[in-house]
């Protein structure tokens, strides 16, 4: 009931929050000083209520800012998924390492206690808790990259509707909003494709026994073929948009991989990957790069 209160207040944030972000002329610094005012609060509340309606107020604020300004939808999504990824994990590992609280073991030990009031066999329960246990141990592992996860969902589900909202309220600021590209134009600036490799490279390389740069290679590398799998999308959308083949051919196509088997969706999402990052060599938009853009 908590978590349905806060969702609903994090939707009227996430609205009012935009408006004010768009409506005044607040500057880069402000949204940065309101990103480490929330960063602050939330290492010293482990709600979850609290948590989702800061990331509501990031994602809001950002969009707000980004549409006035007229930023790029990758502005907007650097700085609303980082940003929420930053608060996230910052509070997960303050409150695993200073305060002796894992958020991941404590949802083991609750699943647990569920089973455990089940009906379910012996042996079922033992194969359940097992599996339960592997998942978590490499869960555990990408906790930062989950976070960026769930971010980057909040971030693209949000910003159409919000930039439509702050479209019917402010029409005659916004007359460039029907030409506004979001997939079409997102490409990455050459010193991602650096700390790519080298996210990959510390993957391969180095031992789980160093857990800390295992585990923040391993997260930085998902992370960046994350935005690499973005520019992929981009790319054959602008080639489909001179082509005037419709886009929802590959949802389709990655829902129709996904039931066939989880294997070959990630099979295809790696091609799909690499796509993007071999765009960084073969520009296959030629767009180029501008110095402004991220």
């Amino acid at each position: 009931m908590i978590l349905l209160f806060s969702l609903i207040i994090g939707i009227a944030i996430l609205f009012g929050s935009a408006v004010v972000f768009f409506k005044w002329p607040l500057k880069i610094y402000h949204l940065g000083l309101l990103l480490l005012i929330l960063l602050i609060s939330n290492f010293f509340s482990g709600s979850e209520s609290l948590h989702l309606i800061i990331s509501f107020l990031i994602v809001g604020s950002t969009s707000g800012f980004a549409v006035r300004t007229k930023k790029k939808f990758q502005v907007f999504l650097f700085i609303s998924t980082l940003s929420i990824t930053l608060i996230s994990a910052s509070n997960y590992y303050y409150l695993k390492i200073f305060q002796n609280t894992d958020v991941l073991q404590s949802s083991k030990q609750s699943f647990i206690d569920v089973i455990k009031k089940s009906e379910i066999s012996e042996s079922e329960r033992n194969e359940v808790i097992r599996r339960l246990d592997e998942t978590i141990n490499i869960v555990s592992d990408v906790m930062v990259f989950v976070y960026f996860l769930n971010a980057l969902i909040l971030s693209v589900i949000s910003f159409r509707p919000l930039k439509l909202v702050l479209f019917r309220l402010f029409r005659k600021k916004m007359d460039y909003y029907e030409n506004t590209e979001y997939l079409e134009s997102f490409r990455l600036k050459e010193y991602f494709i650096f700390a790519f490799i080298a996210g990959w490279m510390t993957v391969l390389l180095i031992d789980r026994e160093y857990y800390f740069i295992y585990t923040a290679g391993l997260n930085t590398a998902l992370i960046l073929s994350c935005f690499y799998l973005i520019q992929a999308f981009g790319i054959i959308k602008f080639i489909f948009r001179k082509k005037n083949f419709p886009f929802i051919i590959i949802p389709v196509i990655l829902l129709v991989s996904f039931f066939i088997g989880i294997e070959y969706l990630f099979f295809l999402l790696i091609v799909l990957s690499s796509i993007g990052v071999l765009d960084f060599w073969l520009d296959f938009r030629k767009l180029g790069l501008k110095e402004k853009d991220i």
